[in-house]
């Protein structure tokens, strides 16, 4: 689910930056920086954009109601769970995705995360998780959470993707959030060209190769003139209201920038 979206402020915990400091004004951003996590970033940093996609992209929808059921532990519980399920992707040797996330810098020095883009590499499929297979640590990220909605919730976006592509391989951005507070600075602008530029022009992201394949994301309403823009074209539009109540509320147009756009 890639997107924009703008929610209140409000329903941030808190301010990503350090507690010392008073929440800064959106217009105290100074400058942008990209940089890529891997398994040593720091915990406080995988939660920071945890955060973002939980507030961004599923609080408050028929989504978090579904995949979260009530009663639910409180929100800086359940956002600590999504940051070990993304520790635990970043840890995976195996793992196809790419994390990159916007680094806001203040006026006053401090850095703040604004952003977060994840991208899926070729030849990657949603596959069904088995927790018996994880360890009690990981299992402790899934902890609350519905894994017969959230298997036919992915599953369903790869069912779609799948009627689009068959076996071709492509890139997949599985995920573009920004902060709430920083809509206007053309975060999700650099997030996205970042991506297209490093990855999906440059190579297969598993060698030096030039190899290029299209790229696939699911858009919001919020993103689509972004994508528009970038080349993408709109390839279907489809709910998955069929899985559970609610959910035939929401719309996912599945966008296709080909490989040579």
């Amino acid at each position: 689910m890639a997107t924009s979206t703008i929610v209140p402020a409000a329903m941030f915990s808190r301010h990503h930056c350090s507690s010392k400091a008073t929440i800064p004004q959106p217009q105290s951003l100074q400058s942008v920086r990209l940089e890529v996590l891997t398994a040593s970033s720091p915990f406080s940093t995988i939660r920071e954009i945890s955060e973002i996609i939980i507030v961004a992209l599923e609080l408050g929808t028929p989504i978090w109601d579904n995949i979260i059921p009530s009663p639910r532990a409180p929100l800086e519980v359940q956002i600590a769970r999504v940051a070990k399920q993304h520790l635990m992707q970043l840890k995976d040797p195996k793992s196809d995705k790419i994390y990159v996330r916007a680094v806001g810098v203040l006026t006053s020095g401090e850095e703040c995360t604004v952003g977060v883009a994840i991208w899926q590499k070729p030849g990657v499929r949603y596959h069904t998780l088995n927790l018996e297979e994880l360890s009690e640590d990981d299992r402790e990220g899934f902890e609350g959470y519905d894994m017969v909605f959230r298997d036919a919730f992915y599953g369903g976006f790869q069912h779609y993707r799948d009627k689009l592509m068959g076996d071709a391989p492509y890139w997949y951005l599985s995920i573009l959030a920004v902060h709430p507070d920083y809509q206007n600075f053309k975060i999700g602008s650099k997030l996205l060209d970042h991506g297209l530029q490093h990855y999906v022009i440059r190579g297969d992201g598993r060698s030096d190769t030039e190899t290029r394949y299209p790229t696939l994301l699911e858009a919001t309403p919020a993103g689509e003139r972004l994508y528009k823009s970038r080349g993408f074209v709109k390839e279907d539009e489809f709910t998955l209201a069929e899985q559970s109540p609610g959910m035939e509320k929401i719309r996912f147009p599945l966008y296709r920038k080909p490989a040579d756009a």
